[in-house]
């Protein structure tokens, strides 16, 4: 049964094919094509269908959608042969016909009183119209007007001409509309009165108009009311008593204009183009018009006005008057070098023509009494019949001494200038224009590409040959590809066919002249690298230029979506709603913004949606479709089908359930009475700090800053010993965590300014000798210390600085993403201990974590390092800010390696702090120095209050992880309290230092 569709379908197709087979005309459309046949006079084609479409190119077919064969196209040229009376019609037939052309020869037709043009109606796709020396008297009114069926056939009508056709009667009136007609060329006799209005509304698209009289004997008044561009309206007969008179009401448009004949009138009088067949004796303008073209022939005019001709003259004839006399001499003073110069069949021209007459395009002077002309039209005889037509011989002796600006020229891909005197006007050199006749030619080397940079070619001038050395400096690009888009940063290649990397290129947007900063040229394959650095978004255009050549390259600026920051909502876990920031196209909507979760998922039912609630450019908000699983998520979005697509496996991360608030009294021992426990943590009361609230910021002396005036390294140091965390690096990571790229940060340009109470230096990374990718990278560290307590706002939490702390800031802005989905890592270096432990008042050895994870196992959250009874303590905040807004960070240990003489049982540690990307990523930690209750270490509950004057010395830190900054905060000295209730610490530590750092390891 399922081929029976198939079988149906075949028969339909085959008894189709045989229709189209059979196909003939409609019998009006074969009688339309006879009529032609017998009007005039074709006996060669027979008169039938298949005779008719066989006369190709006369007549050419094609089938058409109803399942009739059409004529198309018409071409008749014809020599009149009697084969009969044409068929009784009222209008032609040619539903499908586009061209129609017909020539008659000598006026024979069959029926002189039938008039073609009365039978043009309801031709659909008729665009053109050309007829010859048809005896037309008139165009009728029927013609394209009059009737609602002629609609389409005006509205496409582009082009009408009528040539040597006796038309003595043209209607054109508020009923005529031919909105696509933009070419109409009559040949008329005014036998009779008669005013022709062309109008905007009736021709909207008119641009040419000629109306041409072989002779007059009465006045046609032509009244053009529309802006048209070029019009020929004269009489050629200057016995004519009558006249064609042109009125324009739009003079402004026109560029081309004929008018004349012995009694035209022209409104207005000033519009000076070309005056024909004019009885006039003298000039009939002065000064020339500041028209190019001026032709003032077929005349009476006996002589020229002693006025130079304008600059940019480019045609100026007057042929076929009575001038006579010398020419003006002045004549050629304002220089116009592109000048056509005719005075043919001017036999009372007398006189010789000056050396300034080389430097014109063309002189023609046939027919005139000029005794001579300069040497430098006879040097170059082949230029006789181009740039001076004559009847003069040429003389025995001639001056062709050809001279030459200079040998050595730039070419602009293969065009090149040759300046100098008597070099002729270019014939008989290929590829050669003419800018100034004998004094400047432009040659076009077609195949310089494979001539190479710089290479020699000899040209003949006249009989002296030359050999030039051209160097290429000229550039073609044909294309630019983005080949990365990050956050607000776009880098091109641009593709060309050639360019002198002794002078390149530099490229720019012409909305508003930003550059497009070149990282790269490659010489080889001819492209050029550029990077756009936050440019307004959209269609513009590149504009390639050195300082021989510019050429534009059109360019579309858009950025695909970008995650930069996060929120969650609430912040504890559960979440319920994900607030994004970033860029997510200018044209998007929750409708068609789609986000997935676990996307990367073998199975389908772990996928799911955040539904988006509300979208703009540059926020997101969508609500879970269900509770998301702890940690890191794979995240996929579309923001719309034409603006990309964003995925990440870093942005959101969903925190852990929080400890109860019983667990965290057990595990912080109520937070040692120095804070509460709030969502599972300690808040700690003013003065005190530490996860569990159990060290006092009290400062204390002892401790030693260093400021480090080569890079933003602080030392600190107590006796014969030092403390340092050090920024080494920023890598960028791509979607899967693999390193892509990395920038030592190894040299700054580094000041200092201190007042009484606080000392601040500033860092500003030195990249002029990296890459030019990051010519727009700035990498600034601010670090300060200060005697007096202070309070700073970072990522909308206030931070309370101790006075004798060191606040360290880090700004990183415009990174080069490779990718947007591409990470950052900015990695720091210190010195730990293998093993540590402090004693406690009752001398109890408690071990001390070097490294502890936060509450929700997300982050590393704290280092400590124990030398000689003091403790460098750092924390690790888990959050950022990100162009200007708080999201989520991750700090890891990336490596643990052994460090120096083995018997100082210290390891080299490479702390990672992962940041998501941004344009301008910063960091603003401190470090201080603080006062610790060693009775807090007290196991067994039995200290002393004599044991208060024992001091040691703790030094603390507190990291800030945001991208580009970092927060230290350092102790220093700690005075043992007596008389005071100790309580048990319990130590967090839940594996060896070993298998931690393999397990941050392979959680990177």
């Amino acid at each position: 049964m399922k081929s029976l569709p198939i079988l149906i379908l075949l028969v339909i197709l085959i008894a189709s094919y045989v229709s189209h087979l059979n196909a003939q005309f409609q019998p009006q459309e074969l009688n339309s094509a006879i009529w032609l046949l017998n009007q005039y006079g074709f006996s060669s084609i027979p008169q039938t269908e298949a005779g008719i479409c066989a006369s190709n190119p006369t007549f050419t077919c094609q089938m058409g959608t109803d399942g009739f064969n059409h004529i198309k196209t018409i071409d008749l040229s014809t020599n009149y042969q009697d084969i009969g009376d044409p068929p009784s019609i009222t209008e032609f037939y040619f539903p499908s016909l586009t061209t129609f052309k017909l020539d008659v020869f000598n006026l024979a037709v069959k029926d002189p009183g039938l008039n073609i043009l009365s039978l043009m109606k309801n031709l659909p796709l008729l665009a053109s119209i050309y007829i010859h020396a048809d005896p037309l008297s008139d165009i009728p009114p029927g013609f394209a007007t009059n009737c609602p069926l002629l609609v389409d056939f005006q509205s496409n009508i582009q082009k009408v001409i009528i040539q040597d056709s006796p038309i003595s009667s043209i209607t054109i009136d508020q009923t005529t509309y031919a909105p696509n007609l933009i070419n109409i060329e009559i040949n008329v006799r005014v036998d009779v009165d008669a005013t022709v209005t062309f109008t905007e509304v009736s021709f909207p698209k008119l641009g040419t108009v000629n109306l041409i009289a072989t002779s007059a004997t009465k006045t046609m008044n032509v009244i053009f009311d529309l802006p048209v561009k070029f019009v020929a309206s004269y009489v050629r007969d200057k016995n004519s008593l009558g006249a064609l008179n042109p009125t324009f009401s739009h003079p402004e448009t026109i560029m081309g204009l004929a008018y004349g004949g012995p009694n035209y009138v022209l409104t207005p009088s000033n519009l000076d183009f070309q005056i024909l067949y004019t009885t006039s004796t003298t000039f009939p303008i002065t000064p020339y018009p500041k028209s190019i073209s001026l032709t003032v022939a077929n005349g009476n005019l006996q002589s020229l006005p002693s006025v130079p001709f304008p600059t940019n003259s480019f045609q100026y004839t007057f042929n076929d008057n009575q001038l006579t006399g010398d020419l003006p001499s002045n004549l050629l003073a304002n220089n116009p070098t592109s000048l056509q110069f005719g005075v043919h069949n001017n036999p009372g021209i007398t006189g010789t023509m000056g050396q300034e007459y080389c430097y014109v395009k063309t002189i023609a002077l046939t027919g005139t009494g000029i005794t001579a002309i300069p040497d430098c039209f006879w040097c170059y005889m082949i230029s006789q019949g181009y740039a001076f037509v004559t009847d003069l011989q040429k003389p025995a002796t001639l001056d062709c001494t050809v001279t030459v600006d200079n040998l050595n020229l730039l070419s602009v891909n293969g065009r090149y200038n040759v300046t100098g005197d008597l070099i002729g006007w270019g014939r008989g050199i290929d590829y050669v224009d003419t800018i100034t006749p004998n004094r400047a030619l432009t040659f076009i080397d077609p195949n310089f590409l494979s001539k190479g940079l710089n290479y020699n070619r000899m040209i003949t001038f006249s009989s002296t040959d030359f050999t030039f050395n051209i160097t290429e400096v000229g550039f073609a690009c044909y294309n630019q590809m983005l080949m990365s888009n990050n956050l607000y940063m776009f880098e091109y290649k641009i593709t060309c066919q050639n360019f002198n990397p002794t002078m390149p290129p530099t490229i720019k947007l012409k909305s508003n002249g930003q550059e497009c900063v070149i990282s790269k040229y490659d010489n080889v394959k001819y492209e050029i690298f550029c990077l756009l650095v936050n440019p307004k978004l959209g269609v513009d255009t590149f504009i390639i230029a050195n300082q021989y050549h510019s050429q534009e390259v059109s360019v579309s600026i858009y950025q695909d979506p970008v995650v930069t920051s996060f929120t969650l909502e609430p912040p504890t876990y559960p979440p319920t709603y994900l607030n994004m920031y970033g860029f997510f196209s200018f044209h998007t909507s929750p409708e068609n913004t789609v986000i997935y979760f676990n996307y990367t998922a073998l199975v389908m039912e772990e996928l799911f949606m955040c539904n988006v609630t509300f979208v703009n450019t540059t926020y997101l908000r969508c609500i879970f479709t269900r509770t998301p699983d702890p940690g890191f998520q794979t995240m996929f979005i579309l923001a719309e089908s034409t603006a990309g697509q964003f995925q990440s496996n870093t942005i959101p991360y969903i925190p852990a359930p929080l400890p109860t608030i019983d667990n965290c009294k057990n595990m912080t021992n109520n937070c040692h009475g120095h804070g509460t426990c709030v969502n599972g943590q300690c808040q700690c009361d003013e003065g005190w700090t530490d996860f569990d609230c159990k060290i006092e910021k009290n400062p204390a002396p002892g401790v030693i800053i260093q400021p480090n005036y080569t890079d933003p390294t602080v030392n600190f140091t107590h006796g014969d010993y030092s403390f340092s965390f050090n920024l080494i690096s920023i890598q960028e990571l791509d979607y899967e965590n693999k390193l892509i790229n990395e920038l030592a940060t190894d040299k700054w340009n580094v000041t200092s300014n201190n007042s009484t109470d606080l000392t601040s230096i500033s860092y500003l990374f030195n990249n002029q000798n990296k890459s030019s990718l990051y010519d727009y990278l700035v990498v600034k560290s601010v670090v300060e210390f200060s005697s007096k307590p202070r309070s700073i706002d970072f990522g909308g939490d206030l931070i309370q600085i101790s006075a004798g702390s060191i606040k360290i800031g880090v700004n990183i802005t415009n990174w080069p993403y490779k990718s947007l989905m591409s990470t950052l890592r900015v990695v720091f270096s210190t010195v730990i201990n293998n093993n540590q432990s402090i004693v406690g008042c009752d001398n109890s050895v408690n071990t001390i974590d070097t490294f502890q994870q936060s509450a929700d196992n997300g982050t590393l959250q704290y280092l400590r390092v124990v030398k000689d009874d003091v403790q460098f303590f750092g924390r690790f905040l888990d959050f950022m800010v990100s162009d200007g807004r708080k999201t989520y960070s991750k700090t890891q240990v990336m490596n643990v390696t052994a460090y120096g003489d083995a018997a100082n049982n210290q390891s080299l540690a490479i702390i990672g702090i992962h940041v998501p990307q941004c344009t301008v990523c910063l960091v603003d930690p401190d470090f201080s120095a603080l006062l610790v209750d060693r009775t807090n270490y007290d196991t067994t509950g039995t200290c002393t209050a004599s044991e208060k004057n024992e001091n040691w010395k703790i030094i603390v830190g507190i990291v800030v992880g945001v991208v580009g900054a970092i927060a230290i905060s350092i102790g220093t000295f700690i005075f043992i309290k007596k008389n005071r209730k100790v309580k048990k610490f319990n130590t967090m530590m839940e594996k060896k230092l070993q298998a931690l750092n393999a397990q941050n390891d392979s959680k990177a």
